[in-house]
């Protein structure tokens, strides 16, 4: 398990290290609360990746490698700026909870109808 807790405004993590994709065997990756605006497309090297917590993390999108986590079964993004989901979050084989609550979401995209229908989609 990887956790970056920001202790205060000024030690928060603002981007991913190109890096971060070297840590093939990470399980769980914390990340809550720190201002990324955007994740690498590395994120998808993360194939072992079960957990991904992205709460507050000012996300606007996420990349189309999102879709290579086929193991992951949480990704909880509320209370970013994400508007729509790329269509390869339906290759998330494994995904069991999506949550995107307090998040902009206005329009209801075929992706997110599918995750809804098969009960992934938590909350919007």
């Amino acid at each position: 398990m990887l956790f970056f807790k920001p202790a205060d405004s000024v030690h928060q993590l603002r981007e991913l290290p190109p890096g971060i994709g070297n840590l093939t065997n990470l399980t769980s990756l914390l990340l809550a609360g720190n201002p990324l605006g955007e994740l690498p497309s590395e994120i998808g090297k993360l194939t072992d990746l079960t957990y991904l917590q992205l709460t507050g993390c000012s996300l606007t999108s996420l990349p189309s490698e999102i879709g290579n986590l086929t193991n992951l079964i949480d990704l909880l993004m509320d209370n970013n700026q994400v508007t729509t989901l790329p269509p390869e979050i339906l290759d998330l084989t494994s995904l069991k909870r999506l949550s995107l609550s307090r998040s902009p979401i206005t329009v209801m995209t075929p992706e997110m109808r599918i995750l809804l229908d098969r009960g992934i989609l938590s909350s919007i």
